[in-house]
């Protein structure tokens, strides 16, 4: 661009030159993904201005490739996970946000084997920290009021604690 002023006989002009150093818009894929695992795929557009970078902004994982838009990520930690999507152009950034909930639930303890002589037993199960445990009977009878089975049948009950995910 040239700026000119013209007085009577007399110009002075400056010329300025404007670069757009503009990356193509990330897109990180979904904004919200829930797996019962610790491995994901992301899934970020392939820029043809800029190149691409994966960071972790909360949780945790691993990337296999940080800079590829549709790399593996392993080791992701159980709840939410954050990460940021950037194509960055010359200095110039574009950035999305995904979140990816592992929803994978802890491992079912349902305590140990005994033999009791009453109807009514206090179950000691594990507490999980992810996902939500629930009691159900797979062989005999019991009804439940949270950890405690009341109701057994004579002779052999089993009951079987069930650590389900938190969706």
């Amino acid at each position: 661009y040239r700026w000119s002023i013209h007085y009577t006989n007399s110009v002075s002009s400056d010329d300025v030159t404007i670069t757009n150093n503009e990356p193509d818009k990330a897109n990180g894929g979904p904004r919200t993904r829930t797996i019962c695992g610790d491995t994901h795929t992301m899934e970020g557009n392939i820029p043809l201005v800029g190149t691409a970078k994966w960071i972790i902004l909360s949780g945790g994982g691993s990337f296999v490739d940080d800079t590829n838009p549709n790399t593996v990520v392993t080791n992701l930690a159980k709840g939410w996970n954050k990460f940021k999507f950037e194509i960055n152009y010359k200095g110039c950034p574009s950035v999305d946000t995904v979140s990816v909930l592992n929803d994978l639930p802890d491992q079912a303890y349902a305590g140990e084997d005994d033999v009791v002589c009453d109807s009514k037993y206090e179950l000691k199960p594990n507490n999980p920290t992810h996902g939500v445990g629930e009691w159900r009977v797979v062989e005999g009878s019991a009804k439940f009021e949270g950890n405690f089975a009341t109701n057994l049948a004579q002779g052999r009950n089993v009951l079987a604690w069930v650590v389900q995910g938190s969706t």
